[in-house]
This record gives structure tokens, C-alpha cells and sequence, in this order.
């Protein structure tokens, strides 16, 4: 896959500006942001997002606990189901979106002995942000185990000796209070003399060394919209690598706006055009076909015998 690097070194070939101060890096490094945000909102413009950005956290439960933080990377609170999964009992955790959802939040909390577990979106604190509220409040808790891990920067394992590794398993949520990224989960374990590896989901953003690790069993799978990754490093991937074309000329256009009087930004914003359209092309035929189309009756063409 193509790294912001790559295309970075891409346009400072094809413009010639390995010798040039007029644009600086972290220039460079927005005008690419822009660009996937452009291609982002035309993805979300469409409504095909769940071909690029569905995404799916573990929502550790606690007892006496109602209010859940959304995941850090959510687009637009778009949550697109929750799923209660605890051994041979799953079912949807459905949304309270009519206009007597809080008769009913207060009628399940008055009935939770029996009652499937239901959510809301509330606000009560800026500082905080929106949080998922289930109701009736949890009466369970998750299975928690600590460990003490080490691990490399960049790497997306750890690795224990702690015995209680052993009840890891895969779908776990992954915390700590430093190195391990928001919405982490356990891909899988494996063990070799009495040393555990356990495999993330994600790379860690620093070492560890000994450090507590928190893995917790996600009675609740939330699936959600994310945001398109932006890139922070030349490291980083390009997230949409389908219109790594669009999003290079994009940051060509830019960078050739810089600089005065130069004759090549008609050519250039022609083919930003080209491919922009190209883009949006695809992306379109990507909608789904709703198969309510009536086939026209060919047979008036067809030679008769």
C-alpha cells in the first residue's frame, strides 16, 4: 500500500521541487489532508460507506454503569449496530428513537430483570462529549484481566509471561494508560515457553516496558462509520488507496498555486478534473442496485427462425 512518503516524493519529482522552500512539508502534508476529506464526504455523499469505513469496537460492560464514550474515531456518530454477544445469547441492541424513548428508558429501568438491553445518544457534558447510554444500567461486568506487557513502538504485539494470558482471547478490548491506541482489540494469542505474544489489531503508538495492560471481554460488539485516516508521518498509509491518483494531483494543484506565475496550473487543474470525475464515476456505480428495475423486452430484435 502507498505511504504519504511515496506520494510526497511522487510530487516533488514530477514538479521539481526537491531544491524549492516555497512549500513547506507540513503544507504538503494538509493539502493531502484535504484531499482525503474531499474524497471522504463524496463516499458519505453516496451513502457507501460501509465499503470503506465500517468498523467494528468491543463495549466492555460494567456494573451499575449506563453511559459508554463513543470510539474516538467515529464519523459523525454514525452507529450502525450494537450487538449484545454473551455465549448463545445475541440479539440487536436496539436505538430509542421514538418520541416516548424516556417513558421507556424509565419503564426498562424499572423492569431489568428481564429486559434486552436498549440505547440512547446523550450529551450532558462538553467537556465529555456524546455517550452511549444503555438502559436498563448493566447489572454485569465484563471479564478484566491485567498484564504486564512489553512491546515495540510501531509493532502490533505484546508480549507476557503473566499466567492469566492464557484467558485472553481473540475480540478482546486492549487499554493501558499509554502506547496502545483507542479501539485496540486482541487478534489472537499464542504461546511458547511459558512466554505469551499476543497479537493487536493495532500498532503501538509507543514501547512498553512492563507496563499494566488492560484486556477486557466486549459483552457488546458496536459497529460504526469511522473517520478516514489522515496521514501525520510519511510512514503513514493512505487510507483511500483507490484514488491515491486524485488525491496526488490534488496536492500538485496546491503546491503549483504557490508558486506565481506559473504556467502549468490550467494543465494541472485539467487533470485534477479528469480525475476527480473519474472518482466520482466510481464511486457511483459502487451504489447499490436496489433491483427494482424492470428488464426491456428485447425479443423484437432477435431473428426469427
Amino acid at each position: 500500500m502507498t505511504t504519504w512518503g511515496q506520494l510526497k516524493s511522487e510530487v516533488v519529482e514530477e514538479l521539481n521541487l526537491a531544491d524549492e522552500a516555497f512549500v513547506t512539508p507540513t503544507e504538503m502534508l494538509g493539502y493531502c489532508r484535504d484531499a482525503i476529506r474531499f474524497a471522504e464526504a463524496e463516499i458519505h455523499k453516496l451513502a457507501i460507506e460501509d465499503r470503506y469505513f465500517e468498523s467494528m469496537t468491543g463495549l466492555p460492560l460494567a456494573n451499575l454503569k449506563r453511559d459508554y464514550a463513543l470510539p474516538s474515531n467515529i464519523y459523525g456518530n454514525k452507529i450502525t449496530r450494537m450487538v449484545y454477544v454473551n455465549q448463545n445469547i445475541i440479539y440487536t441492541i436496539e436505538r430509542l428513537t421514538n418520541l416516548r424513548r424516556y417513558e421507556d428508558a424509565a419503564y426498562d429501568s424499572l423492569n431489568s430483570v428481564s429486559q434486552s438491553y436498549r440505547y440512547m445518544i446523550v450529551n450532558n457534558d462538553k467537556n465529555v462529549g456524546p455517550r452511549i447510554r444503555l438502559t436498563p444500567t448493566p447489572r454485569e461486568a465484563a471479564a478484566v484481566y491485567t498484564l504486564n506487557c512489553t512491546g515495540a513502538q510501531d509493532q502490533p504485539t505484546l508480549t507476557t509471561a503473566d499466567v492469566d494470558a492464557a484467558l485472553v482471547v481473540a475480540d478482546m478490548v486492549v487499554s493501558a494508560a499509554a502506547g496502545v491506541p483507542s479501539n485496540t482489540s486482541v487478534v489472537s494469542v499464542s504461546e511458547s515457553l511459558a512466554t505469551y505474544t499476543i497479537t493487536l489489531s493495532e500498532a503501538l503508538e509507543a514501547s512498553l516496558l512492563g507496563l499494566d495492560v488492560v484486556f477486557s471481554q466486549p459483552l457488546v460488539q458496536l459497529w460504526f462509520i469511522r473517520q478516514a485516516y489522515v496521514p501525520e508521518a510519511d510512514v503513514d498509509i493512505i487510507d483511500i488507496p483507490e484514488f491515491q491518483t486524485f488525491i496526488k494531483q490534488y496536492v500538485k494543484v496546491e503546491c503549483i498555486k504557490k508558486e506565481k506565475l506559473n504556467t502549468m496550473l490550467p494543465v494541472e487543474l485539467g487533470k485534477l478534473e479528469v480525475v476527480q470525475n473519474q472518482m466520482i464515476a466510481t464511486l457511483t456505480e459502487m451504489v447499490p442496485d436496489q433491483d427494482d428495475e424492470i428488464e426491456k423486452d428485447l425479443d423484437i430484435y432477435r431473428w426469427s427462425s
